[in-house]
């Protein structure tokens, strides 16, 4: 789970006494200031913090509410973040006179007479008002005294006037930036020619004072009347991963005020970068003013506005701002960008990490679409927050128009929460609910929905979640539970399983919900497992009460040392206790001791012998003969068998390739027979022959059936492997049976003595195609009973897969014959423009089972997707639909693909 790392306060450093230094002007006196003057420019701009999360991937939230004490908002959004108890239009009305400690308030109103979205001053003001020289900015210095009134020398060359706002800079707009150079000063920088004498003092690296500074400027000057010392042209400063840069830096000593203008930039710790043309710092470093900031996050998003006020050491307030993360266009960087937030006054609270927004237009393409008085989303270094998700829309022809709209609740560091309320127009609504927890000890993931006012006229649910404890670095034990109301609901309303755990369990292929407790143990040499199963069969034709309940089923496993003779031995337990409440019962006991001795050969043939004993005891109650009539019994067989397998690997080494020739054989001998009809069948009832098992003692995957009598399976391996990548490799093999019996049924391609041909081909000469080919064919007319293809060949442009299965049908199976295709092609169009089409036939029913089409836009601020589909799958009250599914994801206010 995610956790948070609060934000790091940077120590603030007050300015030491001045006045002894001065009268010395040595290099001391250099160090000392440079060093003040970086310390007090840090806390300005250091708007951003960076955070980290446990949670690899957890969401971002987004908060919307409007003015309104129902949405749980006890103060209007204007008195949350004000830093003083005085109201600012007070403030405005009384004159500001010099005074050692300013107060940090605007001097004049804010005038916004332009309609909300038009934010920003256009081409044809900003004509109109060039020829004012003496614009105020937004924000007042601190002082009617400002060090630029009264220079004791001309302003050199360096010290011009910049016609581009760093706001036009980040997001295209053009504005007429506050004049840099000193009013009332008519100053022909040409007419002024000046001998500048650059001055460099850094400090040793080998130094370990953590205050050490590195400092650069071209001239540096000290007005001992007013108390001000001034750093002029290409100044730069340097501490740590901390860096300055600015045209002109100068610190008061007599206020205590730091100032920095003319090309002013910052870079932080945290990877951001903060633009400015004009900044004033008190000396405690908490309050300040920024004029025309610009800031570019680590992400590459970007916030701009004309003014920006810090107080209280976490506040950044900031008038007529914009926020956007996408990327101007190169060939017209005054067009808009793609979306952008416009507000009125932007808020960034370093403590809580959110951006705020107060009279917010969101944009697109330069169109207002959304307005909404209040607003915030987490700063860009967020992981996770507290907030609504972005929105899902799609239209289904039997649910209607559906919305889903998450909410994300971050608990705590180490929990969290989505609700994600269901609306459709044609059936039920309701939610779906997802819990997350993790220690050090345990982990949770839970999933739980509800649909009210369906058709059925019921209440539908259903509950998917796994708690798994860590006892320590060997033991672990844990549950998980998946149940529903009835068969239908989760495919009816597309509610999502956790998947990964049914495709383990066999639960998506047997169409089955499986809920389970466990515990398991393992060491060195050993392995426990403890389960029970408790099964919901989702189909119609099955009678819940023959869905077994399995508890418990124990399984041990054990590698011995290696003895005297070169041979290890191995010892495997099975217990099993099956209950059903209407049909038969099973206990089972089994034990498997094996000795094996390995072999290899002065030639590199590798042989391995074993030999086993199968020790299975029996319980059974009511099950049913083949003649109908049941039975209960107590049974047990012994069953010895040994094996010997042999491979011959041979290598050809080539320039550019290798290649490896390998001959397989496997001889082994059981007793014949080994199945008595008194020993039930629960789990070896399938049997599917292919390149898996063909040298394997046992083709059955289960304990309950037993394969005996003399067999010898052969066959060989070939394979090249490039030495700058690409192989190939195939595989062909048959088996061969002493006694022609019934312990494989038709279809099964093992019930003759020669079984069928089995072979598997896989071919990859690069990374734009792959082939994959399993087959199985019968030896006397090449027929295929088993045939699986899966090939992929392109280039991003133009991506094509397919897969085909035929599979006959099993004499004595459930599961009836399957023929079927499906395929894929996806093209990346352009750099952002990329389609999928997809579509699955069942041949041997000669029907379309699915139909899909997908057009996805991406860039680096947004991801726009629609779907459209088309399922012909029927089932009670699920019949065929078309559906049509909407997604908008804006990045960096959540990131995260809604289900």
């Amino acid at each position: 789970m995610g956790a948070f790392r609060h934000c790091n306060v940077i120590r603030t450093c007050h300015a030491p006494p001045f006045r002894g230094w001065i009268r010395g002007m040595n290099k001391k006196f250099n160090f000392f200031i440079s060093f003040l003057v970086l310390a007090a420019l840090t806390n300005v701009f250091l708007s951003v913090k960076g955070i980290a999360a446990i949670k690899k991937t957890p969401p971002l939230g987004i908060l919307i509410i409007p003015f309104s004490n129902t949405a749980g908002i006890s103060k209007s959004p204007s008195e949350k973040f004000e830093p003083a108890t005085k109201s600012l239009a007070n403030i405005q009305k009384q004159p500001l006179a010099p005074r050692a400690n300013p107060t940090l308030f605007p001097v004049r109103s804010f005038h916004t007479s332009k309609p909300l979205g038009v934010l920003l001053i256009d081409k044809q003001q900003k004509n109109n008002n060039s020829h004012l020289q003496k614009t105020r900015p937004f924000f007042s210095p601190f002082s009617k005294k400002s060090i630029f009134l009264q220079p004791s020398k001309p302003v050199p060359a360096l010290y011009g006037a910049s016609k581009t706002k760093p706001l036009g800079l980040l997001l295209g707009q053009k504005i007429q930036s506050r004049p840099t150079k000193a009013p009332n000063q008519n100053i022909q920088l040409e007419k002024q020619p000046k001998q500048i004498k650059k001055i460099e003092f850094n400090l040793p690296p080998e130094r370990s004072d953590p205050n050490a500074v590195d400092f650069s400027a071209d001239e540096l000057s000290h007005d001992k009347e007013l108390g001000i010392v001034t750093a002029r042209g290409r100044v730069k400063l340097n501490k740590e991963n901390q860096k300055l840069s600015a045209d002109v830096v100068s610190y008061n000593q007599k206020t205590g005020i730091v100032t920095a203008s003319g090309n002013v930039v910052f870079d932080d710790p945290s990877g951001h970068r903060v633009f400015a043309d004009y900044t004033e710092v008190t000396g405690d470093l908490k309050n300040g003013i920024i004029e025309n900031i610009g800031i570019l996050f680590k992400d590459r998003s970007r916030l701009a506005a004309v003014g920006a006020r810090r107080s209280g050491g976490r506040i950044l307030e900031m008038e007529k701002g914009i926020y956007s993360p996408c990327n101007l266009c190169p060939d017209d960087p005054s067009m808009s960008p793609l979306w952008q937030i416009k507000a009125v006054r932007i808020i960034h609270d370093q403590k809580e990490q959110t951006i705020e927004y107060r009279n917010a237009w969101l944009e697109v393409s330069g169109v207002p679409v959304l307005y909404t008085p209040f607003f915030l989303h987490p700063d860009p270094t967020v992981k996770r927050k507290t907030g609504f998700l972005f929105p899902t829309f799609n239209s289904t022809s039997k649910l209607g128009f559906v919305v889903k709209s998450p909410f994300f609740w971050a608990i705590s560091p180490y929990e969290d929460a989505t609700i994600t309320p269901i609306i459709t127009s044609n059936e039920g609504s309701g939610f779906i609910g997802e819990y997350r927890d993790r220690d050090e000890k345990s982990t949770l993931d839970s999933n739980v929905s509800m649909v009210l006012g369906d058709s059925q006229e019921s209440i539908r649910a259903n509950l998917d979640a796994r708690k798994e404890f860590i006892v320590n670095k060997n033991w672990k034990w844990g549950a998980h539970i998946q149940r529903s109301t009835d068969d239908t609901y989760l495919r009816r309303y597309r509610i999502q399983t956790s998947d990964n755990y049914l495709s383990r369990y066999g639960g998506a292929a047997s169409n089955s919900l499986v809920s389970h407790v466990f515990t398991e143990g393992i060491s060195d040499k050993s392995y426990f497992s403890a389960n029970g199963y408790l099964f919901q069969d989702q189909t119609a034709a099955t009678d819940p009460g023959t869905i077994p309940l399995i508890l418990p089923l124990i399984n041990y496993h054990h590698v011995g040392d290696m003895d005297q003779f070169g041979g290890y031995s191995t010892f495997d337990i099975n217990m099993l206790n099956l209950y059903r409440d209407h049909g038969a019962d099973l206990q089972r006991l089994s034990f498997r001791p094996t000795w094996n001795r390995p072999i290899q050969g002065s030639y590199g043939d590798i042989y391995k012998y074993s030999i086993a004993v199968d020790a299975d005891f029996y319980h059974s109650q009511d099950y049913l003969r083949d003649d109908g009539t049941k039975y209960s019994s107590l049974d047990y067989r012994m069953f010895p068998r040994t094996t010997l397998e042999g491979r011959f690997p041979l290598v050809l080494e080539g320039k550019r390739a290798s290649q490896i020739l390998e001959p397989i054989f496997a001889a082994m001998w059981s007793p014949n027979g080994g199945n008595p009809p008194d020993i039930p069948n629960e789990d070896s009832e399938e049997v599917e022959f292919d390149d898996t098992n063909l040298f394997s003692a046992n083709r059955f995957t289960g304990i309950d059936r037993v394969e005996g009598g003399v067999r010898f399976s052969y066959g060989a391996k070939w394979g090249i492997y490039g030495r700058t990548g690409g192989s190939a490799s195939f595989l062909i093999g048959q088996s061969y049976r002493e006694q022609d019996d019934s312990t494989f049924g038709v279809g099964s391609g093992l019930e003759e003595n020669f079984s069928d041909i089995v072979s598997r081909v896989q071919i990859s000469p690069g990374k734009n195609i792959s082939l994959f080919y399993r087959t199985r064919f019968s030896p006397d007319n090449l027929s295929p009973q088993h045939n699986e293809l899966k090939v992929t060949a392109g280039v991003p442009a133009l991506m094509i897969s397919s897969n085909y299965i035929f599979l006959d049908q099993l004499e004595g199976s459930e599961f009836s014959g399957r023929e079927e295709i499906s395929g894929n092609v996806s093209s990346q169009i352009t750099e952002n423009w990329s389609a999928d089409l997809h579509a699955r036939q069942d041949i041997r029913q000669k029907e379309l089972r699915s139909l899909g089409l997908g057009v996805e836009y991406e860039n680096e601020c947004v991801k726009l997707r629609i779907n459209g589909n088309r399922s012909f799958f029927e089932d009670r009250d699920i019949e065929p639909e078309d559906t049509i599914a909407f997604n908008v994801i804006l990045k960096t206010l959540s990131d995260r693909e809604n289900r």
